[in-house]
């Protein structure tokens, strides 16, 4: 296929020329004072995930130091084959 010059064409001659019908339409706004608002709501989602995080920990490690806790293995084993699943797919996918 053969590309003809563009120049001969007239298409850049026609869009140089080609005006908005109004200019003050025309401008773009940016308005950035939410940003502050999201950037506090994710901290302080990140904090509360981080303090519910290590009160569960610190609940799991009193159990295993009390001998109380005693972890199902046929859930274990499940979860270990659903994540060896999950990732076979995705290498699958990526090949």
């Amino acid at each position: 296929m053969k590309i003809a010059d563009i120049r001969d064409s007239g298409i850049v001659q026609k869009a140089a020329t080609a005006r908005p019908a109004d200019a003050s339409t025309a401008v773009d706004k940016v308005n950035s004072s939410g940003a502050q608002n999201v950037a506090a709501a994710v901290l302080r989602s990140q904090g509360a995930s981080m303090g519910s995080r290590a009160a569960r920990l610190q609940q799991l490690t009193a159990a295993v130091r009390s001998g109380g806790y005693n972890p199902n293995p046929e859930n274990i084993a499940d979860q270990i084959m659903d994540a060896a699943q999950i990732d076979a797919t995705l290498r699958s996918m990526l090949k």
